[in-house]
């Protein structure tokens, strides 16, 4: 964006085993995460 201002972006998968996925507390058998943020450098 300019000298002081970033821009980023995270994706996250995970597929979990049969041990969580089994898990009374698991509500599916994966997790899908995605995010943006902005960072100021000082």
């Amino acid at each position: 964006m300019n000298d002081n201002w970033q821009i980023f972006a995270e994706a996250l998968y995970e597929h979990f085993s049969s041990d969580v996925r089994n898990s009374p507390v698991a509500r599916s058998n994966y997790e899908a995460e995605i995010g943006i943020g902005f960072i100021y450098i000082f």
